[in-house]
C-alpha cells in the first residue's frame, strides 16, 4: 500500500517538473527578436498566457518560435505591429488559429517549391533538345 503511494507522488512530481520546464525566457526573447520590441520575460500575464498555451498541445518551442515568425512576415507591416504582442499572441482564441495559418502557409510552400522544381526539370530538357529540325531527316514511310 505504501509503494503505491509512493509511485503516486512521484508521478506527482515528473508532471511539475514537466510543466516547470517550460521556456518563458527563450519564449519572450524570440519574439522580442522577431517583433523588434522588449517585452519582460517576467511578467506575469504572459507567463500565464504561455503556460495555458504549453499545458495544451503547444508544448514545444519551435511551435512558438514559428507562429513568431510567421506573425512578423505576415502582419509585421505598421498596421499589425501593434497587436504582436504576447496578450494578443497566447490569448486561447488567437494562438491556436496562428498555427493553424502557419501550418497551412508551410503546406502552401511545399507544394509550391514542387512545382518549381517539376517546372525546372522541364526547362533543363528543353534546353538539351538539339537546334536543328529533325523531322527533315527522317525517313519517310512508303505507305505515307
Amino acid at each position: 500500500n505504501n509503494t503505491i503511494y509512493n509511485k503516486t507522488k512521484d508521478n506527482n512530481k515528473e508532471k511539475n517538473n514537466k510543466k516547470e520546464t517550460i521556456p518563458y525566457k527563450k519564449i519572450i526573447e524570440h519574439l522580442n527578436e522577431t517583433a523588434d520590441r522588449s517585452f519582460k520575460p517576467s511578467t506575469k500575464s504572459y507567463r500565464k498566457a504561455i503556460k495555458a498555451r504549453w499545458n495544451e498541445w503547444y508544448d514545444d518551442l519551435d511551435t512558438f518560435k514559428k507562429v513568431h515568425r510567421y506573425l512578423q512576415n505576415n502582419r509585421g507591416d505598421s498596421k499589425y505591429q501593434k497587436y504582436i504582442r504576447p496578450s494578443t499572441i497566447y490569448r486561447k482564441n488567437k494562438f491556436p488559429k496562428y498555427v493553424e495559418e502557419f501550418k497551412y502557409d508551410e503546406k502552401k510552400k511545399k507544394k509550391g517549391s514542387a512545382k518549381k522544381k517539376k517546372k525546372k526539370v522541364k526547362k533543363k530538357s528543353e534546353d538539351t533538345k538539339p537546334d536543328v529540325d529533325i523531322s527533315k531527316f527522317r525517313k519517310k514511310r512508303p505507305w505515307k
